[in-house]
């Protein structure tokens, strides 16, 4: 008895440093869970990342596709709006080869 309530004292701990709570699990396994909740946590800072990236650099795309359509003829804002367009795709692609290397590497470790 004493041993469970150990054992569950320190899947408490272990569990509440990482932010993840197992407390019904007997069966707590600390060098399992350290590896899940590690790589759960790098696969959800990755996706975060990538969403946010895509999102900024879907915005920048919109904001300079809108500067390009408004320029009047404007040479130097016609320029700067198709930089913005150029680099905001070439964002996008960066980010979604990213997010294919980093899966296929995952998916290869895991």
């Amino acid at each position: 008895m004493l041993d469970l309530i150990i054992q569950k004292t320190s899947a408490f701990d272990s569990a509440a440093l990482l932010g993840n709570l197992r407390l019904n699990n007997p069966n707590f396994s600390s060098a399992n869970s350290y590896t899940d909740i590690i790589t759960s946590r790098i696969n959800t800072g990755i996706a975060v990342a990538s969403e946010i990236a895509a999102l900024v650099a879907f915005i920048i795309l919109i904001v300079s596709g809108f500067q390009y359509m408004t320029a009047g003829g404007n040479a130097e804002t016609s320029k700067k709006a198709m930089k913005g367009i150029l680099y905001s795709v070439i964002g996008l692609i960066i980010v979604t080869l990213s997010w294919v290397i980093l899966s296929a590497l995952l998916a290869l470790l895991s």
